[in-house]
């Protein structure tokens, strides 16, 4: 077993929340693989697998593990992808709603607020 292996098995012994955390985000992670996949009927196999996870039954690596099998690393690399991009707009859309409504926001806030602006500006959105 390899030493991250190890790291997230011995993390998951040590504290159940974020073993269900993790799950969470491996079966996210699954779904959005899956979606990536061409061939229409191999997504369609991957995709109810993936809809069908059972959270007792596998662990987040096992999850994950699998997604790669089933949609290879482009599948999991749209993930975070996506998630970034989602956060980065709900970041800038939040904060954003605070500044037009004169209400404080904290420094990070700003200091993330500003990065994210600042990104979007230099990619012309």
């Amino acid at each position: 077993m390899n030493e991250i292996a190890k790291n997230v098995e011995e993390k998951e012994k040590d504290c159940p929340v974020c073993e269900m955390q993790e799950i969470l985000v491996g079966v996210a992670v699954a779904n959005v693989s899956c979606s990536t996949i061409k061939d229409e009927e191999k997504r369609g196999e991957c995709m109810q697998w993936a809809t069908g996870i059972d959270p007792t039954k596998m662990s987040a690596m096992q999850i994950m593990e699998e997604a790669y099998d089933r949609a290879g690393l482009n599948g999991l690399a749209v993930f975070p992808k996506m998630h970034n991009a989602m956060i980065r707009s709900v970041i800038i859309k939040k904060v954003g709603d605070k500044l037009r409504n004169n209400m404080p926001i904290t420094k990070n806030e700003e200091e993330i607020y500003k990065k994210y602006t600042k990104e979007q500006e230099k990619e012309g959105i």
